[in-house]
């Protein structure tokens, strides 16, 4: 027979990895906050330049200049957000890299490879005006 204080260990043992098979990786705060404002930094950058340019931000060297531009707030957004976030897993004490990470990354990065190359398409077809919202779609799913 077991004594209480087994049972309690047990009970403890269980509820801690119950607790940890149900937690999500450590996203932090900060993270969202700099995607924020790495997104507004870029669009007033791209305001800027659309401003300043008048029609040639309509010609090649805009849509480079966009394309050049997307790439770069992702790579940043991202950066940032995986920076945070595995500063807080630290002081937590939490593994970084689990098994909820890995399905966040294949969740969040599906949406964003198909958004990318359905805006892609519709430079390829000659229509940007829609780039702008179907990004806004496909960030939001």
């Amino acid at each position: 027979m077991s004594t209480i204080e087994d049972r309690l260990k047990d009970i403890s043992d269980i509820r801690s990895m119950m607790e940890q098979s149900s937690k999500f990786i450590s996203l932090s705060g900060l993270s969202g906050i700099s995607a924020g404002i790495v997104g507004m930094a870029a669009a007033v950058i791209a305001l800027n330049f659309s401003g300043t340019a008048g029609t040639e931000s309509s010609g090649s060297n805009g849509v480079v200049f966009f394309l050049i531009g997307s790439v770069l707030t992702l790579i940043a957004a991202l950066s940032l957000a995986a920076y945070f976030s595995v500063r807080m897993a630290r002081k937590k004490e939490l593994p970084v890299w689990s098994a909820a990470t890995k399905s966040l990354l294949v969740n969040l990065f599906i949406p964003l490879a198909v958004g990318g190359l359905f805006c892609l398409l519709l430079l390829y077809h000659n229509i940007p005006f829609l780039i702008a919202p179907s990004m806004l779609i496909f960030y939001g799913l």
